[in-house]
């Protein structure tokens, strides 16, 4: 329904680019028609994490090789110099890459991938074995306990659903990811991130000097660790293509660029 009442149907993919993020300014979305694809084969899975070189020669090499990135040899600025090309066998893909705990110059990535139909052949590069690629048992009960799963909704202290909860907030708490490389008993997914950061920012220069050297570059590295472990669960559970169920409180920016354009723009 558009600002003066009158309803109309809108199909054209260049209008509806306005219409994604107008927050009701350009009229109200009565109903959505989507087409859908049936895929009888299905894997999603993670890609090694791998430490480089930051150069964009090794930027394409684990995009392409690693991520089996379906992107034409014909594009450029792609790694076709190095004549880099893969299986090009990705459904799609989803990549992390991280600076912070690295040394200058060096990077570490890992990416959330996915295929579908005769390309649903991913073996799992620990267990050696074929990458569950069906529809898990009871996905129905399990699709419902991830709805009415309780979150702490970050500011009174009780829990709510995670939809109330993000709805009322924009956010919720998030527990501290296990860090492998902190040796303190205790230090575990009991600790409250969220309180944690509130409570090392409150102290001005201490506080300042510990997120900046210490605890920013463990929960930087940490977060790429926690990537397959996010995706194994859900992988397990419902087998959809995505690997998130909640977000602590953050601010994310997000960007669609010619993929010529990527190594640069990163």
């Amino acid at each position: 329904m558009l600002w003066n009442g009158t309803i109309t149907v809108i199909e054209n993919e260049k209008e509806l680019r306005y219409w994604r993020n107008s927050y009701g300014l350009l009229g109200i979305i009565l109903g959505v028609e989507l087409p859908l694809v049936k895929r009888t084969q299905f894997q999603m899975y993670d890609s090694k994490k791998r430490q480089f070189n930051w150069t964009e020669r090794e930027f394409w090499k684990y995009i392409k090789e690693d991520g089996d990135a379906d992107i034409p040899t014909d594009v450029p600025k792609t790694g076709e110099k190095w004549g880099l090309k893969g299986s090009r066998t990705g459904l799609a893909g989803e990549f992390f890459v991280e600076w912070l705990s690295m040394e200058e110059g060096m990077a570490q990535m890992v990416g959330v991938l996915q295929k579908s139909g005769k390309n649903a052949t991913q073996i799992d590069y620990e267990t050696k074995k074929r990458v569950t690629w069906s529809k898990p048992t009871e996905v129905a009960k399990n699709y419902e306990e991830l709805l009415s799963e309780l979150v702490d909704n970050g500011h009174w202290g009780n829990k709510d659903s995670y939809t109330k909860a993000s709805r009322a907030n924009g956010f919720t708490k998030l527990q501290l990811p296990p860090i492998s490389s902190i040796e303190v008993s205790n230090v575990n997914q009991a600790i409250d991130l969220h309180s944690l950061l509130q409570s090392v920012h409150g102290m001005p220069l201490v506080g300042q000097y510990v997120a900046r050297y210490g605890l920013a570059k463990q929960l930087s590295a940490a977060t790429l660790d926690q990537v397959p472990v996010l995706l194994e669960t859900l992988r397990e559970k419902v087998n959809d293509g995505f690997f998130l169920t909640n977000a602590p409180i953050a601010l994310i920016s997000a960007w669609f660029v010619e993929p010529e354009k990527a190594f640069q723009l990163v």
